[in-house]
Protein backbone atom coordinates (compact mmCIF):
# COMPACT_ATOMS: atom_id res chain seq x y z
CA UNK A 1 0.00 0.00 0.00
CA UNK A 2 1.46 3.35 -1.01
CA UNK A 3 1.09 6.17 1.47
CA UNK A 4 0.09 9.52 0.10
CA UNK A 5 2.46 12.42 0.69
CA UNK A 6 1.34 14.98 3.24
CA UNK A 7 2.60 18.41 4.08
CA UNK A 8 5.36 18.72 6.62
CA UNK A 9 6.18 21.67 8.85
CA UNK A 10 9.89 22.38 9.34
CA UNK A 11 11.08 24.45 12.32
CA UNK A 12 14.11 25.00 14.54
CA UNK A 13 14.27 22.21 17.12
CA UNK A 14 15.14 24.85 19.74
CA UNK A 15 12.28 27.29 19.31
CA UNK A 16 9.58 25.46 17.30
CA UNK A 17 8.75 28.88 15.81
CA UNK A 18 7.13 28.66 12.39
CA UNK A 19 8.11 31.01 9.59
CA UNK A 20 11.67 31.41 10.95
CA UNK A 21 14.71 30.39 8.92
CA UNK A 22 17.11 27.67 10.04
CA UNK A 23 20.85 27.40 9.46
CA UNK A 24 23.17 24.76 7.98
CA UNK A 25 24.32 22.30 10.66
CA UNK A 26 21.42 23.32 12.91
CA UNK A 27 18.94 21.01 14.58
CA UNK A 28 15.46 21.01 13.10
CA UNK A 29 12.14 19.34 13.80
CA UNK A 30 9.88 18.13 11.01
CA UNK A 31 6.22 17.66 11.92
CA UNK A 32 3.62 15.81 9.91
CA UNK A 33 1.51 12.65 9.79
CA UNK A 34 2.73 9.15 8.98
CA UNK A 35 6.39 10.21 8.78
CA UNK A 36 7.81 6.92 10.15
CA UNK A 37 6.51 3.42 10.84
CA UNK A 38 7.97 3.35 14.36
CA UNK A 39 9.60 5.55 16.99
CA UNK A 40 13.39 5.23 17.02
CA UNK A 41 16.24 7.26 18.51
CA UNK A 42 19.56 7.25 16.66
CA UNK A 43 22.97 6.17 17.87
CA UNK A 44 26.21 7.41 16.35
CA UNK A 45 28.12 5.07 14.06
CA UNK A 46 31.76 4.06 14.64
CA UNK A 47 32.88 7.35 12.99
CA UNK A 48 30.67 9.47 15.25
CA UNK A 49 28.15 10.19 12.47
CA UNK A 50 24.37 10.19 12.62
CA UNK A 51 22.50 7.75 10.37
CA UNK A 52 20.69 9.08 7.31
CA UNK A 53 18.11 6.28 7.46
CA UNK A 54 16.28 5.39 10.65
CA UNK A 55 13.38 2.91 10.83
CA UNK A 56 13.25 3.07 7.01
CA UNK A 57 12.78 6.85 7.09
CA UNK A 58 14.97 9.40 5.30
CA UNK A 59 14.94 13.20 5.16
CA UNK A 60 16.43 15.07 2.23
CA UNK A 61 16.99 18.82 2.20
CA UNK A 62 17.53 20.12 -1.33
CA UNK A 63 18.42 16.55 -2.31
CA UNK A 64 20.99 16.07 0.48
CA UNK A 65 20.52 13.47 3.20
CA UNK A 66 20.02 14.88 6.68
CA UNK A 67 21.52 13.20 9.75
CA UNK A 68 18.65 11.74 11.77
CA UNK A 69 18.40 11.98 15.55
CA UNK A 70 14.85 10.77 16.17
CA UNK A 71 11.92 9.60 14.06
CA UNK A 72 8.28 8.93 14.91
CA UNK A 73 5.01 8.94 13.01
CA UNK A 74 4.48 12.66 13.71
CA UNK A 75 7.95 14.17 14.41
CA UNK A 76 11.50 13.85 13.09
CA UNK A 77 14.52 15.58 14.62
CA UNK A 78 17.50 15.93 12.29
CA UNK A 79 20.49 18.07 11.28
CA UNK A 80 20.47 20.37 8.25
CA UNK A 81 23.37 19.29 5.99
CA UNK A 82 26.35 21.61 6.44
CA UNK A 83 26.60 22.66 2.78
CA UNK A 84 22.90 23.53 2.35
CA UNK A 85 22.69 26.75 0.33
CA UNK A 86 21.11 29.91 1.70
CA UNK A 87 17.59 30.46 0.36
CA UNK A 88 14.39 28.43 0.21
CA UNK A 89 14.98 24.70 0.70
CA UNK A 90 12.74 21.75 -0.11
CA UNK A 91 12.43 19.09 2.58
CA UNK A 92 11.29 15.61 1.50
CA UNK A 93 10.52 12.80 3.96
CA UNK A 94 10.52 9.24 2.62
CA UNK A 95 9.56 6.04 4.41
CA UNK A 96 10.48 2.70 2.82
CA UNK A 97 11.18 4.48 -0.47
CA UNK A 98 7.83 6.31 -0.65
CA UNK A 99 7.49 10.06 -0.15
CA UNK A 100 5.35 10.60 2.97
CA UNK A 101 5.90 14.30 3.61
CA UNK A 102 7.16 17.46 1.96
CA UNK A 103 7.69 21.04 3.03
CA UNK A 104 9.91 24.04 2.63
CA UNK A 105 12.08 26.07 4.97
CA UNK A 106 14.23 29.17 4.54
CA UNK A 107 17.95 28.67 5.09
CA UNK A 108 20.13 31.50 6.43
CA UNK A 109 23.80 31.46 7.42
CA UNK A 110 23.11 31.89 11.13
CA UNK A 111 19.82 31.68 13.01
CA UNK A 112 20.53 31.46 16.74
CA UNK A 113 18.05 29.52 18.84
CA UNK A 114 18.30 28.57 22.52
CA UNK A 115 16.73 25.39 23.81
CA UNK A 116 14.25 25.87 26.64
CA UNK A 117 14.49 24.09 29.98
CA UNK A 118 11.03 22.56 29.61
CA UNK A 119 11.42 21.61 25.92
CA UNK A 120 8.54 23.86 24.87
CA UNK A 121 10.62 26.26 22.77
CA UNK A 122 9.70 29.15 25.07
CA UNK A 123 10.47 30.15 28.63
CA UNK A 124 13.67 29.75 30.60
CA UNK A 125 16.76 28.65 28.68
CA UNK A 126 18.21 25.17 29.12
CA UNK A 127 21.30 26.03 31.16
CA UNK A 128 23.72 24.51 33.65
CA UNK A 129 26.57 25.79 35.78
CA UNK A 130 29.64 25.28 33.57
CA UNK A 131 31.75 24.04 36.50
CA UNK A 132 29.35 21.92 38.58
CA UNK A 133 26.77 21.11 35.86
CA UNK A 134 24.04 22.00 38.37
CA UNK A 135 20.88 23.63 37.11
CA UNK A 136 19.37 26.91 38.28
CA UNK A 137 19.24 28.89 40.41
CA UNK A 138 22.81 30.00 39.78
CA UNK A 139 24.93 31.49 42.57
CA UNK A 140 26.97 34.61 41.85
CA UNK A 141 30.14 32.65 42.64
CA UNK A 142 30.96 28.97 42.19
CA UNK A 143 33.20 27.89 45.04
CA UNK A 144 34.21 24.70 43.17
CA UNK A 145 35.79 26.81 40.40
CA UNK A 146 39.58 26.26 40.69
CA UNK A 147 40.33 29.63 39.06
CA UNK A 148 41.00 32.78 41.05
CA UNK A 149 37.98 34.37 39.38
CA UNK A 150 35.15 32.34 40.89
CA UNK A 151 32.29 34.10 39.16
CA UNK A 152 29.76 31.57 37.95
CA UNK A 153 29.86 30.58 34.29
CA UNK A 154 26.72 29.25 32.67
CA UNK A 155 26.51 26.88 29.71
CA UNK A 156 23.56 27.47 27.39
CA UNK A 157 22.35 24.98 24.80
CA UNK A 158 21.57 26.31 21.37
CA UNK A 159 21.63 25.72 17.64
CA UNK A 160 21.99 27.73 14.43
CA UNK A 161 25.24 29.48 15.35
CA UNK A 162 27.92 27.23 13.81
CA UNK A 163 28.93 29.75 11.12
CA UNK A 164 28.48 32.99 13.08
CA UNK A 165 31.53 35.18 12.53
CA UNK A 166 33.09 32.74 10.05
CA UNK A 167 34.26 35.06 7.24
CA UNK A 168 33.93 32.35 4.60
CA UNK A 169 30.26 31.71 5.54
CA UNK A 170 29.11 34.90 7.32
CA UNK A 171 30.66 38.02 5.73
Amino acid sequence: IRKSSSSASVVSAATYASGIAVAPNSLIAVFGNGLAASTVQATLDSNGQLPTTLAGTKVQINGQAAGLIFVSSWQINCVVPSNTAVGLATVIVSASGTQVGAGTVSIATTVPGLFSADGSGTGAAAAVNAITYAGPPFPVQTQQNPATDQRTRVSLFGTGIRYAGNPSRDP
